[in-house]
């Protein structure tokens, strides 16, 4: 969905857009997914609140899929920002 977005904006020549949101602390992830209120976040990462990351392990959250797309997007097929004023 978020890519789909940026791709309309792209072609809207909008310059700017924010991204959901980064994280949610109040969401935070379970294993449980009776006790998951990340499942319910706009967030790009999941928040863990009894351990820290496994992918910037000192960091309390986790990039969700998201997150990667959003990293692989402004990497790949994002704007060219050679050509930013």
């Amino acid at each position: 969905y978020l890519i789909e977005l940026l791709d309309i904006f792209r072609e809207e020549q909008v310059e700017g857009a924010f991204a959901f949101t980064f994280v949610s602390p109040s969401y935070p992830y379970s294993d449980d997914p009776r006790y998951d209120l990340d499942m319910a976040s706009y967030s790009v990462v999941k928040t863990c609140t009894d351990h820290t990351g496994q992918a910037y392990q000192e960091m309390p959250w986790e990039p969700k899929e998201a997150f990667g797309r959003l990293a692989q997007y402004y990497k790949d097929d994002g704007p060219d920002v050679s050509q930013a004023r």
